[in-house]
């Protein structure tokens, strides 16, 4: 069985906000949503690596879903250079712990690919799909943040 994790960002550069939009599905299994970071966000990258880094979160406490029979956890995302690693940056450190954690409750043999889905590119494909929602998303998060801002002021 695989799990796939669509992820994307979005990041206003003046503000340091960041927004994310996750779509997380498997067999039986289906996790949608997005929202505004509550803390800052450095650059896109990083804005990127904790969307990631959520969406795998949301999974790992999942309840009622069966982690034992998954093989293989795809990432799909529009940045190529997000990724977990253990001796990256803070948000790579925290995805891989993260991402340890679910492997624990899944097959032995679990795999995990980072798959890059060129974004706005017009391919009627379910990637490409997801990866439009996820950006549909979080563009409007950040419209609702920015509209919410003028208001407050």
């Amino acid at each position: 069985m695989t799990i796939t994790i669509n992820t994307d960002a979005g990041f206003y550069h003046r503000d340091k906000v960041g927004s994310y939009a996750y779509w997380v599905v498997s067999d039986g299994l289906l996790l949608k949503g997005s929202g505004v970071f509550s803390d800052k966000c450095k650059n896109p990258l990083d804005a990127e690596l904790k969307a990631m880094c959520n969406a795998a979160h949301i999974l790992s406490v999942c309840q009622g879903f069966d982690f034992s029979k998954v093989r293989l956890i795809v990432f799909n995302r529009d940045n190529i250079n997000a990724r977990s690693g253990k001796n990256g940056t803070q948000p790579q450190k925290k995805l891989s712990s993260i991402l340890r954690k679910i492997k624990d409750q899944c097959h032995p043999l679990v795999k995990v690919d980072f798959r890059h889905v060129k974004a706005h590119n017009g391919t009627p494909d379910k990637r490409s799909y997801v990866n439009d929602w996820c950006d549909k998303q979080c563009k409007a998060q950040l419209r609702k943040w920015n509209n919410e801002r003028i208001i407050n002021q």
